[in-house]
């Protein structure tokens, strides 16, 4: 668990609770340096191959590290593994949406030249795969779709398991933040990123940031109606 920079006393009285029951490996930040960094500092203390990715207000199945382990063991060259997900605002008992992933590499990579190819909160990947692509790197608020692009464009096979093993809270504000000035410069550096790498030729790079580039400009409402009645299930 990475801690970047201070947190309240009323996380820490939590955190104090859980370490009696869980084995919580602790990463404390003197300050915040970001996600990239943060996510950085986590891989490298993590002990084992295999790392399963994991924001704090979302909640795995019960069978989620046991299906995709399973995966794993029967597909040994996949480097990630991520599944759809189930999206709520306050209570997992009520789903408004699926947000489905292609299963296959072929299609995943297809499919990543336009959107993000996986749940980022239901990867897992193997250690070695994301150090050997540079690990997470300053990419503002595109941290893990970069990743995922550049470990894509070194060879690494890829898939996705056709069925939801996370709930995903999207009652938190995220579709509304996901726009603005800062936000849409960001996804302008990364289409472009994504260009000089050779993933995109120069149509794709054109028509991604004419699609792409009015969904976060737009209000945070409409934003929150385009990706709840068009981009989701």
């Amino acid at each position: 668990m990475v801690l970047d920079g201070p947190i309240s006393l009323s996380l820490e009285s939590v955190i104090d609770k859980w370490q009696e029951v869980l084995p919580l490996k602790l990463i404390r930040l003197d300050s915040n340096v970001g996600l990239g960094r943060a996510l950085n500092a986590g891989l490298a203390k993590c002990s084992f191959d295999i790392v399963f990715r994991m924001d704090t207000d979302d909640v795995c199945s019960p069978y989620r590290f046991e299906k995709q382990m399973l995966f794993f063991s029967k597909n040994p060259t996949v480097s990630i593994l991520g599944t759809n997900t189930y999206e709520f605002d306050h209570s997992i008992e009520i789903s408004h949406a699926m947000r489905c992933v292609p299963s296959k590499h072929v299609d995943i990579v297809k499919y990543a030249k336009k959107r993000c190819p996986f749940n980022h909160m239901t990867v897992a990947f193997k250690k070695e795969s994301v150090l050997n692509a540079g690990g997470y790197q300053s990419n503002f608020l595109y941290e893990d779709y970069a990743l995922w692009v550049r470990m894509i464009c070194q060879g690494a096979e890829v898939a996705n398991l056709n069925e939801p093993l996370v709930h995903a809270r999207v009652g938190n504000g995220m579709e509304r933040r996901r726009g603005g000035w800062q936000y849409a410069l960001s996804e302008y550096r990364s289409q472009l990123d994504f260009y000089r790498l050779g993933f995109l030729n120069r149509t794709e790079l054109l028509m991604n940031l004419m699609l792409r580039l009015p969904v976060r400009l737009l209000p945070g409402e409409v934003r929150k109606f385009v990706y709840r009645k068009f981009l989701r299930r």
